[in-house]
């Protein structure tokens, strides 16, 4: 996300666009969990956590040959995310 750079507001463009998509997924999910509940399919979608979600995402970035060692970490983008 910061190629190696150190924050600067030239980034807040970006960060607020990566908000704004973990929102839209963060809505999606809810809106499938809900839905799923009523299909009788929730347990499933319920073992979706943003902990499984984070490492499935490092692990393929890792397996790419991705740095990620600069990521944030899960909490830091919760916190930034007000959740």
């Amino acid at each position: 996300m910061l190629q190696g750079q150190r924050p600067h507001a030239g980034h807040v463009p970006a960060l607020q666009q990566i908000r704004n998509t973990l929102r839209t997924v963060s809505l999606s999910a809810r809106f499938l969990l809900r839905c799923a509940d009523t299909e009788g399919a929730g347990q499933e979608l319920a073992g979706v956590t943003d902990q499984r979600v984070e490492l499935s995402l490092r692990s393929a970035d890792t397996a790419a040959g991705k740095w990620i060692q600069e990521d944030p970490p899960l909490a830091l983008v919760q916190s930034m995310l007000g959740s």
